[in-house]
């Protein structure tokens, strides 16, 4: 295979930009022996919140994103800023994660979201819930931002090849072992200069399940 990478556009040439070609090869796999699929989302008992952790840096592409630590992270996010952490998981595992925001001030007549997605080694979306419920959803997870609003984050399924053919709707989209990705974000509803710059920084924690890495 050859790959050739071209940069183009207004950017200095100078400027580092974040890029990572990815290439997947599919070998034929036995499945006998293997897990079954899982059929249907199983009830999960929410993530502890955290109240403190280690500092990070935050990381705005799949190419940067923050590698999950074997403790609570915590850091600062702006509104309008996409935010992105990598998460190493095998078969069998669940990506599941509290995210809370802590102590701000929303600015008089704005309205913030604080979003999180969660995208497969593919980079496809994958199916979230919010325990207690079973209930899928494909496009992340949402809520109104407010002091010490907190996001739960939890894989619909353990990871399991058997998903992608026999699982069910929510399963199928975790079948491959590798990297995870979190999105995070807090969205304003006006992103006029006026408005952002009347943003608040928002500092964030975030606890993975334990054990670390969502191991079952």
């Amino acid at each position: 295979m050859i790959l050739e990478v071209e940069r183009t556009g207004d950017p200095a040439l100078a400027e580092a930009v974040p890029v990572e070609p990815q290439f997947f090869a599919e070998e034929k796999v036995a499945l006998d022996g293997l897990p079954p699929a899982a059929k249907y989302v199983r009830p999960q008992e929410p993530v502890a919140v955290a109240t403190d952790g280690e500092q990070i840096q935050p990381a705005f592409s799949f190419a940067s994103a923050v590698e999950d630590l074997d403790g609570p992270m915590r850091g600062t996010i702006i509104p309008g800023e996409v935010q992105f952490f990598r998460i190493p998981a095998q078969y069998g595992q669940q990506v599941r994660a509290a995210i809370a925001l802590g102590e701000f001030e929303v600015p008089d007549g704005m309205g913030l979201t604080p979003q999180a997605r969660l995208y497969s080694p593919l980079r496809d979306d994958v199916y979230l819930v919010v325990p207690p419920s079973a209930s899928g959803e494909a496009t992340g997870i949402s809520t109104k931002a407010a002091p010490k609003t907190t996001l739960q984050v939890n894989q619909a399924s353990p990871i399991h090849f058997r998903n992608r053919e026999d699982g069910g709707t929510e399963a199928r989209t975790s079948f491959l072992a590798g990297d995870y990705y979190l999105q995070l974000a807090v969205v304003p509803s006006d992103y006029s200069a006026r408005a952002c710059s009347r943003c608040p920084t928002c500092s964030t924690s975030m606890r993975w399940a334990s054990p670390p890495r969502g191991r079952s």
